[in-house]
């Protein structure tokens, strides 16, 4: 073979190598993400993959993990001078809520957001689901930008 040839293929090879070295790193940190339950490292991640939502830029957050029921409830301030929350609520599936809606939230959640306080003014959005990971209720007031995400992980 000439040496053109084999350099070539070295090349191919270790370029090949490596991308699968890459591929293997990024799942092994997303794996690590998802089975990641505390409030410390990999939490915005670890809501966005479960509650499927975007987590814009944040001011402030605020995160309690009750191991022993597996429930995790994070609050978030976004930064509504970086964040257009208008902009937001058309890129993200969440649905305008009314006291009419007969809809069932976690009492914890429902205290941790103050949802009773702001909910008749027409600022609350929320999004509720279930996937095979995790069962999920997001509440978003457009007013002040508070985002509060209530995940019940299963085991």
């Amino acid at each position: 073979m000439k040496k053109g040839i084999k350099v070539s293929l070295i090349v191919v090879t270790v370029l090949l190598v490596l991308v699968g070295l890459l591929g293997l790193g990024m799942y092994g940190l997303a794996r690590k993400i998802n089975k990641e339950r505390s409030c410390d490292w990999g939490n915005i991640d670890n809501i966005e993959m479960y509650a499927g939502i975007n987590i814009p830029k944040v001011a402030a957050s605020n995160c309690v993990y009750i191991k022993e029921e597996h429930v995790k409830i994070t609050c978030f301030d976004l930064d509504t001078s970086r964040v257009d929350v208008d902009r937001y609520l058309k890129r993200n599936p969440l649905t305008p809520f009314s006291s009419s809606d007969s809809l069932v939230f976690d009492a914890r959640l429902v205290e941790r957001s103050h949802l009773l306080e702001w909910v008749d003014a027409g600022h609350a959005f929320y999004k509720m689901g279930e996937n095979d990971g995790a069962s999920y209720q997001v509440l978003l007031n457009s007013k002040t930008g508070l985002l509060c995400v209530f995940l019940a992980y299963k085991e």
